[in-house]
C-alpha cells in the first residue's frame, strides 16, 4: 500500500502563489500590500518546515515551491521597479540577472527535463535580500541602494546556479553551493 504524502506544504506554495499575483493589483506599499506580502513571505518558510516535518518532501513539491519563488519574485520586482523611479543601469541589471535565470531554467530543462531551479546559499541569501528589498525601498524612500545590494548578490547567485546546473549529472535541488558541489564529487 501507498503512503499518502501530505498536501498541505504545497497548498501553502500555491496560496504564495495566489497571494503574489494577488499584489500586482494592490496599491504598493498600503497597509493591505504589507499585510499580502508578509504573508508571502512567511508562506515560503512555512511551506518546506512543514514539508520536512510532516514528511511530505516531494520533487514536485521542490517545483511548486520554486515557481511561488519565481511568481512572488517576479511580481514584487515588478511593484517596486513600477513604483520608484529606477535608472536604466539598475533596470539593465535586472534584466540581465532575469536572463542569467531562464537560461539556467532552460538548460537545466534541456538537460534534466524538468523544472530545475537549485536551491543554494546564494539564492536562500538572494530571496531574503529580496524579501527585505521593498521595506528598504520604503523606508529610504529610494530604489538605488537597495537595488544595487540585491542585484549584486543575485548576479553571484545567478552564475553560480548557472555553474551548478552545467557541472551535475544528476539533477539535485538541494546542492549548497558550486564549491560544495566540486569538493564532493567523484
Amino acid at each position: 500500500m501507498e503512503k499518502s504524502i501530505s498536501p498541505i506544504p504545497n497548498i501553502i506554495s500555491l496560496l504564495r502563489i495566489a497571494g503574489s499575483i494577488v499584489l500586482l493589483f494592490v496599491e504598493p506599499f498600503s497597509a493591505l500590500f504589507f499585510v499580502i506580502y508578509l504573508l508571502c513571505g512567511l508562506s515560503d518558510i512555512l511551506d518546506g518546515r512543514l514539508a520536512r516535518k510532516l514528511n511530505a518532501v516531494s520533487k514536485r513539491g521542490q517545483i511548486i515551491d520554486s515557481l511561488a519563488d519565481l511568481v512572488f519574485t517576479v511580481a514584487l520586482l515588478y511593484v517596486v521597479l513600477t513604483y520608484f523611479s529606477v535608472s536604466k543601469s539598475v533596470m539593465s541589471w535586472v534584466v540581465a540577472i532575469a536572463c542569467f535565470k531562464l537560461i539556467s531554467i532552460c538548460i537545466g530543462y534541456i538537460k534534466f527535463k524538468v523544472f530545475s531551479s537549485i536551491h543554494t546559499f546564494a539564492n536562500k541569501v538572494t530571496g531574503v535580500l529580496l524579501f527585505c528589498f521593498p521595506i528598504f525601498c520604503f523606508i529610504f524612500h529610494q530604489v538605488n541602494l537597495p537595488a544595487l545590494i540585491l542585484c549584486s548578490v543575485a548576479t553571484l547567485a545567478a552564475i553560480e546556479e548557472l555553474s551548478i546546473i552545467l557541472f551535475l549529472k544528476v539533477l539535485n535541488r538541494d546542492t549548497v553551493s558550486l564549491y560544495s558541489l566540486l569538493t564532493h564529487s567523484d
